[in-house]
């Protein structure tokens, strides 16, 4: 073979490889037809059909072609340069030097900017050269270059000395596609894209041939877009895509008005890159239509933009569009095919029936037919594959989508079914994977989150069969991903229980790399529990997630989020120390702001919840901690300019809250102070509502001393307001609750007694239509509370009466009326009260015990039941073997692993003192000692909790009271231990 035919045949395949190459970047394998002529060596690089690539990819590709070109004719029939002649200057060659190296420079992100400085100098050294008296009129020389052809330009006699090193559009071109192709790396990107193309526009006034065309915009357009890409999956991008959207249609309606013709790719991008809602959205989806409406007579839409539309569809859940479409697709195809035409630009795809599924999942719309529906699609699958489309044969892919849509409905029976099917699959293609298993552990999450929505027993079944599934896929040898293990944590976590969270952990430990929704999940699970450890737990979790590495931190990471989680576990943990940590929480939080982290700025939750941690805790000093935390809210406010922290109705509130549970009489002052300024108020936002007058009541009730009279005026000038039209002052159950307790504290019969006639009375404003009196069952734990402290004759079967009124109210169905512990405690305690109604209240704890094993976990007794029916026990003047009872009861929390307290241990260690005989002191002795290990074991702890501080006071009040008169030996003892010092 001759060297001038094997460089003919390497010039043939280097072009034939750079169509490839295009095409596979494309994986649009069918417009590689357009290029298949047989005389490949003649191909231009303007030749290059502009409708089927970016701008960007059609750059890259001229570029090659044109090096190609310039090195020598690959045609068999133009015998190639001389090797002498290779680098003679021709026409065109400098300003081809030019192009190269832009091409060149553009290679890199880093030297982009030299490519585009090498382009000013050419635009200087062009407007100096039209500037001078030379003769030649330059703007009208490049218009004409502009507008010929390759082999005109090969064959003009003029001389082109002095135009050589001048830009032309392909120069702009290939700097602004570099900017398009780096938009995702470089933010600035879209913006000198967008430079370039206003300073062609400025410059083609005087020089015609740097007009801006379809391309140069498409190219600035796909900058744009490839930015909004990229902020689709960056956290706190959301304002800045939407500029870009806003650029884009500028973009957009500026071709058209300059007479430009939008192509497939321009409309394709606007699709991808704009809200669905616009109008030029929806005037470019209605063209996709109408060109499968008009059976592809004209021009128009092609593969890409009816895929960008299924996928827009199925991101906001559009079945209704989603299925539209695919029928169309669907009967375009069958016409052509039955009309023998040859495209296959159409051709069905399984794409497309994945993103029907995907919308159908995503809609989450309580429809009945979704299992009929994907009966439907996967049915009209296998018939197209009978008909020939071997490739839409349903697989593991189709099958997860359809697993994925019974996931988010909450179907557990189909899903395994489909399971079960998978995994007897003889195809490997139809074999469950690591997906698969994860979607059907999502299925039980779904199902799950039911339960709890309608307090549904059965959670702790759900997470047993997740794992069990979890073990099975193990068992197969299918690795779980982090995605398997976050839903697993999900799904333990919210059964809510101390055991349930240590599986939780024991399942986080085993993830080789936790992403930051590992540690979301964890952290949100232990800020819903009570626990005592829940906040020094959570904060640990949030160290940890602190220093995870950005490619571990998914969409949506925010510290802030995570912060107030944290401050919302120490919140409900009880914990001493809780105020303290969640101040110290607060000013890592600004530390981190103020070095520049976005997603640490304190916002109005945060502190909310510092407010709510000061009131559960009940601080002392709860007047001068709120004061310096609203003193910080100003400040933010002032210096970052940070309206959304502009203290309002709803801080006021949670100030009031944290006041009234501090218990301090000086505190009344203040709360007069607050709602004197909020009643004076002009601004809506700061006016007192109805929240507002419950908290100062309840502040009253436990800061000082709530007098009848005072509350009937309270109660009589809300309802008054709102009788007269002022919506906010509403009454509401939890307002009543609060008059209900006032009336309560006072301990007196007549409390009581209005407690009764406010609920009778409400019952019958319900009855005639007022549904701001509706009964609630707080109203009803309130009226209860306030019989059992007033001790009124019979107080016990009134309040057990109420009781049974409010579970025949619930069994009825109205799930307001819900007993509550709560709600037993009261009955116990009115019997307790009573003095000599013990056996009652050992008969409501049973009670108690039976509801729960039937179902109703929360009913369960808790410290503060039993504490009330062993106090009943041992002050009954009528009761026998009091302590041996009282013991038993003990025992009996112990078994059920309830733990007692310094409340519970006294009443008992009085009873066997009372015996003032050998074995009452030995028992006593027994009980002491018991109690105090307990207290010593959890002091040595890391969280000691305000409850078990106070109580055990109560223990040594009870020993100090009987010491007189009692068996000295045994006081002895306690001296001789140190024990009696302590008391």
């Amino acid at each position: 073979m001759s060297l001038s035919k094997s460089r003919s045949k390497l010039g043939h395949v280097l072009v034939m490889w750079l169509l490839y190459f295009l095409e596979n970047q494309h994986k649009c394998w069918h417009r590689a037809l357009a290029f298949q002529s047989p005389s490949v060596c003649k191909l231009h690089p303007r030749s290059v059909p502009s409708i089927y690539f970016s701008p960007t990819d059609r750059i890259r590709g001229r570029a090659l072609c044109t090096s190609l070109l310039a090195a020598g004719k690959t045609s068999d029939q133009t015998p190639r340069q001389d090797v002498s002649k290779r680098n003679r200057p021709t026409n065109g060659a400098e300003r081809r030097k030019l192009n190269s190296d832009i091409f060149r420079l553009r290679k890199k992100q880093s030297s982009i900017h030299l490519a585009e400085q090498r382009l000013d100098e050419a635009i200087t050294d062009m407007i100096k050269e039209n500037e001078k008296d030379s003769g030649l009129n330059i703007p009208s020389l490049m218009q004409k270059r502009h507008e010929q052809t390759r082999k005109q330009k090969e064959e003009m006699k003029i001389e082109d000395k002095g135009l050589e090193q001048f830009p032309d559009i392909v120069s702009f071109h290939a700097v602004i596609g570099s900017h398009a192709k780096n938009a995702h790396k470089d933010r600035l990107a879209p913006r000198r894209a967008i430079g370039l193309l206003e300073k062609m526009k400025e410059l083609s006034d005087t020089f015609p041939h740097l007009s801006p065309t379809i391309f140069t915009y498409n190219a600035v357009m796909e900058a744009y877009s490839n930015q909004i890409t990229k902020n689709k999956y960056r956290r706190g991008s959301q304002n800045r895509s939407s500029e870009d959207e806003e650029i884009i249609l500028r973009l957009y309606r500026e071709l058209q008005e300059a007479g430009l013709s939008p192509n497939a790719y321009t409309k394709n991008m606007i699709l991808s890159s704009i809200p669905n809602d616009s109008k030029e959205w929806c005037k470019l989806e209605r063209w996709a239509f109408d060109y499968l409406d008009n059976n592809g007579k004209s021009i128009g839409a092609d593969r890409n933009t009816y895929n960008t539309l299924f996928k827009v569809y199925s991101v906001v859940g559009n079945v209704k569009k989603a299925g539209e479409m695919l029928r169309k697709l669907l009967q375009w195809h069958q016409q052509q095919h039955l009309g023998k035409d040859t495209q296959t630009a159409l051709k069905p795809s399984k794409i497309w029936f994945h993103c029907v599924l995907k919308a159908l999942a995503v809609s989450k719309r309580d429809c009945d037919d979704h299992d009929d529906q994907i009966q439907r699609l996967l049915k009209e699958m296998k018939d197209l594959v009978n008909t020939g489309h071997a490739d839409l044969q349903p697989d593991t892919t189709t099958f997860n989508h359809v697993l994925n849509v019974y996931a988010t409905y909450g179907n557990l029976g189909p899903a395994i079914n489909l399971m079960n099917k998978m995994e007897k699959a003889s195809e490997q293609w139809e074999r469950p994977d690591c997906v698969s298993y994860t979607t059907v552990i999502k299925t039980l999450a779904s199902v799950q989150k039911k339960m709890l929505m309608t307090k549904t027993q059965g959670s702790v079944e759900i997470a047993e069969k997740a794992t069990e599934i979890f073990e099975s896929m193990r068992a197969k040898s299918i690795l779980p991903n982090v995605l398997t293990y976050n839903t697993l944590i999900n799904i333990w976590v919210n059964v809510g229980t101390r055991d349930a969270l240590i599986k939780a952990e024991d399942l986080f430990s085993q993830i080789r790399y936790p992403d930051s929704v590992t540690y979301s999940t964890l952290i949100h699970g232990w800020s819903k529990t009570r626990l005592p450890e829940a906040g020094s737990k959570a904060q640990n979790l949030f160290k940890d997630v602190l220093r995870l590495p950005p490619s571990r931190q998914r969409r949506n990471f925010s510290i802030t989020k995570l912060c107030n989680s944290v401050i919302s576990a120490y919140a409900k943990s009880g914990n001493e120390d809780a105020p303290e940590c969640v101040d110290s929480l607060l000013a890592q939080l600004e530390g981190k702001y103020l070095s520049g982290e976005k997603t640490a700025r304190p916002d109005k939750i945060t502190f909310l919840g510092i407010f709510d941690t000061y009131a559960k805790a009940g601080v002392s000093d709860a007047e001068e901690r709120c004061d310096v935390l609203l003193e910080r809210m100003s400040q933010y406010r002032d210096m970052l300019q940070l309206e959304d922290l502009e203290p309002d109705r709803v801080v006021y509130n949670a100030v009031l809250n944290g006041l009234a549970k501090s218990q301090q009489p000086d505190v009344i002052r203040k709360v007069e102070d607050i709602l004197a300024m909020m009643e004076s108020s002009t601004d809506e936002r700061l006016r007192p509502d109805i929240v507002t007058y419950a908290t100062v009541v309840d502040c009253y009730t436990k800061c000082g001393e709530m007098s009848l009279q005072r509350t009937d005026e309270l109660l009589r000038f809300v309802e008054r307001t709102f009788r007269s039209g002022d919506e906010t002052l509403k009454p509401n159950a939890v307002f009543y609750s609060a008059i209900l307790q006032a009336w309560a504290k006072t301990a007196t019969v007549e409390g009581a007694e209005k407690a009764v006639n406010l609920l009778q009375r409400n019952v019958v404003l319900f009855t005639q239509g007022n549904d701001y009196a509706k009964p609630h069952s707080i109203v009803y734990n309130a009226v209860m509370d306030a019989i059992a402290r007033s001790n009124m004759a019979g107080a016990g079967a009134r309040a057990e009466e109420l009781l049974t009124e409010m579970e025949s109210l619930y069994q009825s169905g109205d799930d307001g009326m819900r007993p509550s512990r709560r709600s037993f405690n009261a009955v116990i305690l009115a019997y307790r009260n009573e003095g000599n109604a013990s056996k009652k209240a050992e008969e409501m704890l049973y009670r108690m015990e039976e509801i729960a094993d039937s179902g109703r976990n929360e009913i369960r007794p808790d410290v503060v039941s039993y504490n009330n029916a062993i106090a009943a026990v041992v002050e009954d003047s009528d009761s026998e073997n009091t302590a041996d009872r009282a013991q038993a009861l003990l025992d009996q929390m112990e078994v059920y692993g309830i733990k007692p307290d310094g409340r519970t241990y006294s009443p008992v260690i009085e009873a066997w003192l009372r015996r003032n005989d050998e074995k009452g002191h030995a028992l006593a002795d027994v009980m002491l000692t018991q109690f105090l290990d307990k207290v010593k074991e959890s002091k040595k702890g890391n969280v000691r909790t305000k409850k078990e501080s106070l109580y055990e006071d109560a223990v040594w009040n009870v020993i100090n009271a009987y010491r007189e008169g009692s068996d000295n030996d045994f006081y002895a003892q306690l001296a001789s231990r140190g024990w009696i010092s302590g008391g």
